[in-house]
């Protein structure tokens, strides 16, 4: 999966606003956001995503059974 880059700086993102494509690297994120409570980290996304993919490939697998 290719890196994302900060929105503000172009440094490696750490995190992201849910549901959306902004990415802020640790420092913008600290200066711009007094809670970060709204943003993800973008290794909990891949995270995720990779449990999505992985149950889908199952459901697909039981369909053809």
């Amino acid at each position: 999966m290719p890196v994302k880059k900060c929105l503000i700086c172009e440094e490696d993102a750490k995190y992201a606003i849910k549901d959306s494509k902004d990415y802020y690297c640790e420092e913008c994120t600290q200066d711009q956001f007094g809670d970060i409570s709204y943003l993800v980290k973008i290794e909990e996304m891949q995270q995720k995503k990779t449990g999505i993919d992985q149950l889908e490939e199952e459901q697909e697998v039981l369909k053809e059974e």
